[in-house]
């Protein structure tokens, strides 16, 4: 076990000192600072507390940072939980850290946070929206078994991800005979009618508009169903505004 040196911070402001390295870190926009500092704006609540580990190397340079926070409630005690959780919560979160270091940041904090359960007092640790294969995470629940800690999963929710690795024929060979009819006629429609477009907004003067009918057709699309939809919640719909 490399000989880190353990940062927690509780302070949303002293967060600038580690958003250069959790910004390169970040393999997705929805692992990003800008995304989950967003969410905890909006989201946090007064029974909430941050609670980002941070590993430094002996020179000091960051090696490695978990994003979680602590939520208080009457049904789980204080849980450990990743900022962006819960009704928004971002595919494939994940124990951020250096190349090569996945396993040995994962360890280290899976052993704090056993030495400082007495400290932190937390009764659950809810690592949601996880890929089953990574390292850095992993290695942070396996140091928690080796405590007698017990473990339960789920299996990760579906998420709207293409593999075009080899492009997209080679994607629509993989699909059964209705599914490849069926996408090309979509696309087919979409190439040939005037009435639809597809455009990129950038200026933050037209980035307000653009939400509101992103709300607008989620909401519709939910309350068909009998649904609230998540927009229903102002504070989330506040997020979405920050983080955009």
């Amino acid at each position: 076990m490399p000989n880190f040196r353990l940062k927690v911070i509780q302070d949303p402001h002293a967060l600038s000192q580690v958003s250069a390295f959790w910004r390169d870190q970040a393999r997705t926009p929805l692992q990003s600072p800008e995304w989950m500092l967003a969410w905890w704006q909006a989201m946090g609540g007064p029974n909430s507390e941050l609670c980002v580990l941070v590993a430094n190397a002996d020179d000091g340079q960051t090696v490695g940072l978990a994003p979680l926070f602590l939520r208080e409630g009457w049904a789980d005690g204080r849980s450990l939980r990743f900022l962006g959780s819960g009704r928004a919560c971002g595919d494939f979160q994940t124990v951020l850290a250096s190349p090569g270091h996945e396993v040995s940041v994962g360890a280290f904090f899976g052993e704090y946070l056993l030495e400082a359960q007495p400290k932190l007092n937390w009764s659950l640790l809810e690592l949601e929206g996880t890929s089953p294969d990574d390292a850095a995470v992993n290695a942070l629940v396996s140091a928690l078994k080796r405590g007698r800690c017990f473990e339960q999963t789920s299996p990760l929710e579906h998420t709207w991800r293409l593999h075009l690795t080899n492009g997209w024929d080679s994607f629509l060979d993989g699909l059964s005979k209705t599914q490849r009819r069926q996408t090309r006629n979509w696309v087919n429609r979409f190439d040939k009618t005037d009435h639809w477009r597809v455009r990129i907004v950038e200026e933050a003067e037209h980035i307000p508009a653009a939400l509101e009918q992103l709300v607008e057709l989620h909401q519709r699309r939910w309350t068909a169903v009998g649904e609230p939809g998540c927009f229903a919640d102002s504070r989330f719909k506040r997020f979405v505004e920050n983080a955009s």
